[in-house]
């Protein structure tokens, strides 16, 4: 049984603008040069390593280097979209029946702590916000990382995407107006996913309003679509004062008094944190990633508050974050929670509206893993929140990676959940909390809402227990699927802070930790299945994913945020996995074979590829190069002469029947510098972006000789093109293949052939998708429509 061929038979990545390189300090690059020997690891830090590798994995593909400066990714994707898809090209296609794809999501939507035998930890994706509607008690808005605007009215039992907007598919806060909850602004980007990155791929556009609960969403006076370096954290409303709003951002502090027409900036500074002093409009309370500020005129203008100076001692080094909580039983206490690179610094506490702090304590750890809190680890400038009982200020809740609470003003701390399903002696929450809100229940009793990796918990045992409310939420940043030919509904992902999955009705069992990859199921046994954490960490299960084990080729490689590697067309136990040498092995992972011994260069491998129709021919695609050898990796020829130098490769495949005919794709936002195809095994390279939209290209998949079809994913969607419907309509060009697929990134593609043919996508923020191949129309229009490009 032959194996499916995904993307590129199965996957490249990167080459920064001038501007880019610049600031990450690549200076061959900067010089314009393509360099196959340049290094292209991702940084790695004592804290936030892992989000460091991501956020650049995801962050250097979406730079521009043909006019030498940075584009909002965010906001190219938005006008492209509408210019595309309210082009007349397209207006005469949907009439004529030719808006192609049918599209579902196959999830996750439900997920199990690990497969049906195991016990591993699992979620859907990372929430950043909460916000709980106050005139209706069930009702709750979360806003995800890449996932969009959700609204439950059944407190969280179900779940409803709001719009399809794609300015609105990364949200770092909400703010409802109380006295018209059908009002309400949304802080753009994912200023999480951006705090160690200079390259943001969800950089903020600002703040959008809705008049309609989030349905459709136009631009206020705060507008940030022509940056790439600002994103926000905190959006707030004022109590009894609907129309003043303030943001808390990377680049200040800003407010408005007109309901979010126009906005100044009142203070310089990398802001994470703003409250009110519980029932004034005039108090304020503000944070940075080192101090406290404190304002008596409605945030205009603001002075720095008295903090106990151990603090001094440790910035600004060891800073990372400040968190800061009020509450309505207290309205003069201030709490300060001061994160560091190594984990806890401080909790400091205020009784006088932040005029003088008291430490409370600094010690054990609760920013860091364990739950003894006796490590030095922290993920404090990624993850850290905190809330106060409404009916007794010395009670405190604190999330980082597990969640603690105190009852004695900070003094002293509980754990209250814990990140790992084992050991059982603490309620299991999904690592990195982002947020923490509090819903009064009774005259003294209160709900706990959490949002973090996973999705969004709910505790009504003041924090002591946890309830998961993410059932429904499709939020899954997807980078890699595989399937087998054996059984249709069998189906594993690698996703970003969830691991590797295998996905069954929508319910995902967690497989392996970290960030999933690459994954690979042997096409002649099902219960054999390969899978990745970051960087290549290579895995191994015999037994459907209940037990994994590392057969990762020996010595210390790290790869590609996302590392490729490749099943052999005829022979499951051979595969090749490629960080900067490209490694074989013939029984299985037991054993590897370093095959190229530095022939390729120092810079890691974007995707591997080998061609169906003779496997000695192996094509090795790097950030700025294309390898080609014909011999199983005897010798190897360098086969991007004619390709651009403007941005970088990002995907690679290869035709099923003639192994000289090969597609690359290209990130960036060069005008018509999409995908290019060779077939004279790379000697030469012709253009055939036609008329895409102007956004990266970043996956490539051949359907099959008898279509000569390709399909790509987009960061707005699915684009097809095809011998036969340039044959038969006329239309030689690309045409849009997203009927029913949200206009989001689209990270890779799968093809089978069995029941008439389907097509599955992984999409970066919802899930897995699947649509039917393209079928020509049953007949063929007069006058078919012009192609854009034409």
């Amino acid at each position: 049984m032959q194996p499916t061929l995904s993307s590129a038979s199965r996957r490249p990545s990167a080459i920064l603008s001038i501007v880019c390189c610049l600031l990450v300090g690549l200076p061959t690059l900067c010089l314009g040069q393509r360099d196959p020997s340049t290094n292209d690891s991702s940084p790695t830090g004592d804290e936030g390593s892992k989000q460091v590798g991501r956020a650049n994995f995801m962050g250097r593909h979406r730079t521009n280097a043909a006019d030498v400066k940075l584009l909002n990714p965010v906001s190219q994707a938005w006008e492209e979209f509408e210019r595309y898809f309210n082009s007349p090209f397209l207006d005469d296609l949907e009439h004529l029946g030719l808006f192609f794809g049918d599209w579902q999501s196959l999830g996750p939507s439900k997920f199990k702590l690990g497969h049906e035998l195991t016990s591993k930890l699992g979620g859907l994706g990372r929430v950043n916000c909460i916000a709980l509607d106050p005139s209706h008690p069930q009702r709750i808005y979360v806003g995800a990382a890449a996932g969009g605007l959700w609204e439950s009215d059944d407190d969280g039992l179900t779940w409803v995407k709001r719009t399809r907007d794609p300015r609105v598919i990364s949200v770092s806060d909400l703010a409802i107006n109380s006295d018209n909850t059908d009002q309400i602004f949304l802080l753009t980007g994912d200023g999480n996913g951006s705090v160690y990155t200079l390259i943001p791929h969800s950089p903020s556009l600002g703040v959008l309003v809705s008049e309609d609960r989030g349905k459709s969403w136009d631009y206020t006076g705060l507008n940030w679509s022509d940056s790439t370096t600002e994103f926000g954290f905190k959006l707030v409303i004022a109590p009894y004062d609907n129309s003043m709003l303030f943001v808390a951002a990377n680049s200040g502090l800003y407010k408005s008094s007109d309901q979010a027409n126009t906005w100044k900036k009142v203070m310089e500074g990398q802001f994470r944190d703003i409250e009110f002093q519980p029932g004034s409009t005039s108090v304020m309370f503000a944070s940075t990633t080192t101090q406290v500020f404190r304002s008596t005129n409605s945030g205009q203008t603001w002075k720095s508050a008295s903090i106990h100076p151990n603090w001094g001692t440790v910035t600004p080094g060891n800073a990372a974050r400040v968190e800061l909580a009020v509450t309505d039983a207290g309205p003069d206490t201030v709490y300060a929670l001061f994160g560091g690179k190594y984990g806890y610094v401080g909790m400091y506490r205020s009784d006088d509206a932040a005029q003088t702090f008291e430490l409370r304590s600094n010690s054990p750890n609760i920013l860091g893993y364990s739950y003894y809190a006796n490590d030095t680890a922290s993920a404090a400038k990624y993850t850290a929140s905190m809330a106060v009982s409404p009916f007794d200020p010395d009670v405190v809740h604190i999330g980082g990676v597990n969640t603690w609470k105190s009852t004695d003003g900070g003094t002293s701390w509980h754990i209250t959940s814990y990140w790992d399903n084992t050991p059982r002696h603490y309620p299991f929450m999904h690592a990195d909390i982002h947020a923490l809100q509090v819903r009064e229940t009774g005259e003294s009793t209160y709900e706990l809402y959490s949002a973090h990796d996973g999705g969004i918990s709910k505790s009504e045992g003041a924090g002591e227990t946890w309830v998961d409310l993410s059932s429904g939420l499709s939020i899954s940043q997807t980078f890699r699927i595989c399937g087998t030919p054996e059984n249709r509904h069998l189906l594993y992902f690698g996703a970003e802070d969830n691991g590797s999955s295998r996905l069954h009705n929508s319910i995902a069992h967690t497989v392996s930790d970290g960030d999933g990859g690459e994954c690979l199921i042997d096409y002649t046994n099902s219960d054999i299945v390969y899978t990745t954490m970051q960087q290549g960490q290579l895995l191994k299960s015999t037994d459907g994913g209940r037990t994994t084990q590392s057969i990762r080729p020996p010595g210390s490689h790290s790869g590609q945020w996302v590392t490729p590697y490749v099943m052999h067309p005829t022979d499951p136990k051979t595969l090749y996995i490629c960080y900067t040498d490209l490694w074989k092995t013939e029984d299985a992972g037991a054993t590897w074979t370093n095959v190229t011994q530095g022939d390729l260069g120092t810079s890691q491998c974007v995707q591997i590829a080998i061609a169906p129709s003779n496997p000695d021919y192996l094509y090795v695609a790097k950030p700025a190069a294309v390898y080609r050898s014909n011999n199983d990796g005897e010798n190897w020829s360098f086969r991007t002469n004619t390709l651009p130098d403007t941005t970088q490769l990002t995907d690679l495949a290869v035709s099923s029947n003639d192994p000289d005919h090969a597609w690359v794709t290209l990130s960036g936002y060069a005008e018509n510098e999409k995908v290019f195809e060779t077939k004279d095994a790379g000697y030469s390279w012709e253009n055939v972006s036609g008329s895409l939209p102007n956004v990266p290209v970043n996956t490539i998949l051949f359907e099959s000789p008898k279509t000569e079809g390709v399909y790509i994913g987009t960061d707005i969607g699915i684009f097809y093109r095809s011998e036969q419907i340039c044959q038969q309509l006329g239309i030689c060009d690309w045409v849009p293949f997203s009927r029913g697929l949200p206009p989001l990134i689209v990270l890779d593609l799968e093809i089978f052939y069995d029941d008439g043919g389907w097509i599955r996508a992984a999409t970066f923020g919802r899930g897995v998708w699947e649509s039917n191949l393209f079928t020509p129309p049953p007949s063929l229009p007069k006058n078919p429509p012009l192609p854009l490009s034409q």
